[in-house]
């Protein structure tokens, strides 16, 4: 059962849970408003199967990963058990296989309650997870993520909580886009040598690594302002700026990446980590906020 826990990468599950969190915050707060009637009982088969998603994907990359060579023994990044031989590879992609289908389960028994347009939701997700080492090889991965873990999880949260998507679900997909990106681009950043042995394209080995860098503290920024300019334009209550109790963390990830060179990897061997727990902790806030303004 160890094994299994480190193979599913449990310290990226903010990627998945944080979208769901806030999509439901925001619903909270439609609800005291009075403008929705929020069907409750299928957020925990949202949750379920959104995690579901990103847990399989994260076992069908790594095992692609370990087919192509991207992932060795003096490479970092991935669950490690592949490559040391830990668990048996078609093992491994049955498991993928396995949770993406229960969240194929899950998403008919939501369209099954709520309506047929879910279902793009659910085949967009699916899709992006099952095939995202292909996106990830030809440097789309970031885009990649940026959609699913944004809009595509926001927004389908929202819709199945109340069967429709207002505009500002839209615009409160934007911060998270942008923190989810950053947990891929810090791993893609710090993978640039490794990588460039392989036949495969990475956003970092294509715009070089002080674009890299430079687009890491874009995304971050973006963040901040999207929160700000939606706190200033009464889409979004003023506590929720209280996402900005993290902007030192942020400052601190800026200059850890910034330290990045090609051939040194383990200078920035904790990027992803430290991504991944900065859009944590912005989601709370954010969420928290959304809640207090709610009342």
């Amino acid at each position: 059962m160890t094994l299994w826990i480190r193979a599913l990468r449990l310290f990226s599950l903010p990627a998945s849970a944080m979208p769901i969190l806030v999509a439901s915050a925001y619903v909270f707060s439609l609800h005291r408003q009075g403008l929705a009637d929020p069907a409750w009982w299928l957020l925990p088969l949202v949750a379920v199967a959104g995690i579901s998603y990103h847990l399989g994907a994260n076992l069908i990359s790594d095992y692609h990963d370990w087919k192509s060579g991207v992932d060795r023994p003096d490479t970092y990044g991935s669950s490690r058990l592949l490559v040391n031989g830990e668990l048996p590879p078609p093992a491994f992609l049955r498991a993928g296989f396995a949770l993406v289908g229960l969240g194929t389960i899950l998403g008919f028994v939501m369209i099954h309650f709520t309506s047929w347009t879910l279902l793009w939701f659910g085949l967009a997700g699916c899709f992006g997870g099952v095939f995202y080492t292909r996106f990830k090889y030809a440097a789309l991965g970031e885009l990649v993520i940026f959609t699913l873990f944004g809009p595509l999880m926001v927004a389908g949260t929202v819709f199945a909580l109340i069967g429709e998507v207002p505009r500002a679900a839209w615009y409160l997909a934007l911060p998270l886009a942008c923190l989810t990106t950053n947990i891929l681009l810090a791993n893609n950043t710090r993978d640039i040598a490794h990588d460039r042995r392989v036949p495969i394209r990475t956003m970092p080995i294509l715009l070089g690594i002080r674009a890299a860098k430079a687009e890491y503290a874009l995304l971050l920024g973006t963040a901040y302002l999207a929160v700000a300019l939606m706190a200033a334009a009464s889409i979004l209550d003023a506590w929720t700026l209280l996402v900005f109790l993290t902007a030192p963390m942020a400052w601190r990830n800026i200059r850890y990446i910034g330290r990045a060179e090609v051939d040194e990897p383990a200078r920035i061997k904790e990027g992803d980590v430290m991504a991944a727990r900065l859009q944590m902790l912005f989601s709370i806030a954010l969420s928290g906020g959304i809640l207090i303004g709610a009342y």
